[in-house]
């Protein structure tokens, strides 16, 4: 039984299409574990080999009522030959996808001037199209929100008017499936209720010649080129999945333009759609990753997927057998030219049960990114998710954040995956990058109102005292990172060199082996003159950054006790209500600093105001004002 699928997304996403279905596809994990040679995992998948479709031009008899343009119903000659354009680049952009193992061979039906079925393969514009003797209103009308009954009734009008010419090869003809190619506009463009929506329609009522399933496309879209439409449409032949949401509020993109199930069909307005992705890619067979799942990977390297099936990876997350990660290079192509950047792709997947449901059912009810994770997910390079912008530059790493790793590689528990991926370069042809699944050490370090501080240089120091990793300097955010650890204890001192004077001078920490990642290793740095004002007093209250603006800035409080005892940090509203804790532990003498970000107890930002910060030592007592303005 083929899955429910949804069609093309809406080209901006407003409205949500009919329902359509898809051939089931095997999974290609059980396939491969069963011992099949890779030859026969393609075979399995249907998704290698030519395949033959019949394309049935149609007119109507009329457009109906809501239709976009004046004669709608009617191809003109130049309609004719953009179907002859969209067609070529269909079968070249597949060769390319899926690197030479899937080609289409379209036969494309018409009528000639006595009315005799006629077939070509390739179109010159003099061709008559079939004309049907419903208006084109009654097969798009009612196509929105799941309805695909007008669409099942085009696809069977169509091969009852062109006759015993075009059957399925199960039923004695030669053809794998068949497109209805028709005049007019494809309502995923216009909104009009009387064009018809495209989609890859399954499980038809009454199948005429042995297809129980079938495609339609329109000849024009509003605004923008069908190329990016027709080649989504043949992903759902193939049995790939949306990656947009498909719920009925609307096809709103989940992973952008980074994936031909998602935004990619509108790229460059249609004429020059994204591949899918490596990971459908992989479904269908087309590649298979390099797993890497322990141990330390250095300088791997990555070639454009989109020409190259070889440098793929897949890496595992420590602890799950459901949870990975998809990393390649992806760089501009012949037949994808219009990506936003080349550069690292990582693509978060889960193929475990998400709100209790597991991924076979997702795919079958073509569910897969509408749930509180996503199945499928990129992890962008920057801070705009491309759910949010459709995708950009930033998304690709190195990016904004140049190293990928905890947060952003955690599990969806919460927890460390082990994963980092580091070093990476990317040019245009190629991406090289190390992984390490080693533990490791992290942190941040900031100035006093919590902006990230670049550059620093941060040393990694043993149990003995010698530097036993190379310096790490801190990215534009003030993170760093060490990976690839053995168990043991650690040093890690931010060198001084640019002026700044931290709090901490250094962090001690024990990595034990329940370790996989050991994080807020903080550092906050003062400029010389606010640090010699804390050393020059036994006892001291700082806030510093006393003026900020939540949410953007932080206030930072370095406090210098004289002697060992518990030491309280609290903050108050100027009529004494309590705010937020921030100390309570038992401290020996020294320098300390703690960060306030604006936050009250119940982790909610404080109003506009005054506010007084009150510490609580082994002999020493004082208050002073913080000031947060909005």
């Amino acid at each position: 039984m083929p899955d429910i699928l949804h069609s093309v997304p809406h080209i901006n996403g407003k409205f949500p299409g009919p329902k359509e279905y898809s051939r089931r596809i095997p999974n290609i994990t059980r396939l491969k574990q069963s011992g099949l040679t890779t030859f026969e995992v393609e075979k399995a998948m249907g998704a290698s080999g030519t395949h033959k479709i019949a394309v049935i031009l149609v007119n109507f008899a009329s457009a109906g009522s809501n239709t976009t343009g004046a004669n709608a119903n009617v191809m003109t000659s130049a309609d004719i030959t953009g179907f002859k354009t969209t067609f070529n680049y269909v079968k070249n952009f597949y060769i390319e996808a899926s690197y030479g193992k899937l080609i289409f061979d379209f036969t494309f039906f018409f009528k000639d001037s006595a009315g005799d079925v006629k077939s070509t393969a390739t179109l010159t514009g003099t061709e008559t199209p079939f004309t049907l003797q419903k208006s084109m209103s009654e097969y798009g009308t009612g196509d929105e929100y799941g309805n695909a009954v007008g669409l099942e009734n085009l696809i069977n009008d169509s091969i009852t008017g062109v006759g015993s010419s075009v059957k399925h090869k199960d039923s004695g003809g030669i053809y794998d499936g068949v497109v209805i190619a028709h005049a007019g506009y494809g309502n995923e463009s216009t909104g009009n209720s009387g064009d018809i929506w495209s989609a890859y329609i399954g499980s038809i009522n009454n199948p005429k010649n042995g297809f129980s399933d079938g495609t339609v496309v329109p000849a024009k879209e509003n605004g923008a080129s069908p190329i990016g439409v027709v080649c989504h449409e043949f992903g759902h032949y193939l049995g790939l999945c949306d990656l947009y949401s498909t719920n009925n509020s609307g096809g709103s993109t989940k992973v952008g333009i980074w994936s031909l199930m998602d935004a990619g069909p509108w790229l460059n307005g249609g004429a020059s759609p994204s591949h899918p992705n490596g990971w459908e890619k992989y479904l269908l067979g087309w590649l298979a990753p390099i797993e890497l799942n322990s141990s330390s990977h250095i300088n791997k390297t990555s070639y454009a997927f989109e020409t190259s099936s070889s440098t793929v990876y897949k890496l595992s997350c420590i602890g799950s057998s459901s949870e990975y990660f998809i990393v390649y290079h992806t760089s501009r192509t012949a037949y994808s030219p219009s990506t936003p950047a080349n550069g690292l792709l990582i693509w978060h997947i889960d193929e475990g049960y998400i709100d209790g449901i597991t991924f076979e059912s997702r795919k079958q009810g073509n569910t897969l990114n509408n749930y509180s994770h996503k199945t499928v997910d990129l992890e962008e390079a920057d801070d705009s998710d491309p759910s949010a912008n459709d995708g950009d530059t930033g998304d690709v790493w190195p990016g904004k954040r140049g190293i990928f790793t905890m947060p952003y590689s955690n599990k969806y528990d919460g927890q460390s995956s082990g994963v980092t991926v580091m070093d990476i370069s990317a040019s245009v042809d190629k991406s090289v990058f190390s992984v390490y699944f080693k533990p490791f050490l992290n942190g941040y370090i900031r100035n006093s109102a919590g902006a990230g501080l670049a550059g620093v240089d941060v040393k990694l120091i043993s149990s003995t005292g010698s530097v036993i990793s190379s310096i790490k300097t801190t990215d534009s955010e003030g993170y760093y990172v060490f990976p690839n650890l053995d168990y043991g204890s650690y040093t890690v001192i931010p060198s001084t060199d640019l002026g700044w004077h931290f709090f901490p001078e250094s962090r001690q920490i024990i990595l034990a082996e329940t370790d996989l990642v050991y994080t807020a290793l903080d550092f906050t740095g003062l400029i010389e003159t606010s640090r010699n004002r804390v050393l020059a007093k036994e006892k001291i209250l700082m806030p510093v950054n006393n003026v900020f603006h939540p949410g953007e800035t932080a206030c930072t409080i370095y406090y210098k006790v004289p002697r060992s005892g518990r030491v309280i940090i609290k903050l108050y509203t100027l009529d004494g209500r309590l705010v937020n804790t921030l100390v309570d532990e038992y401290t020996n003498p020294g320098t300390y600093s703690v960060p306030w970000t604006g936050n009250n107890d119940s982790n909610s930002f404080v109003a506009s105001g005054i506010y007084l910060v009150h510490i609580d030592a082994a002999g020493y007592k004082d208050t002073k004002k913080i000031c947060v303005v909005k």
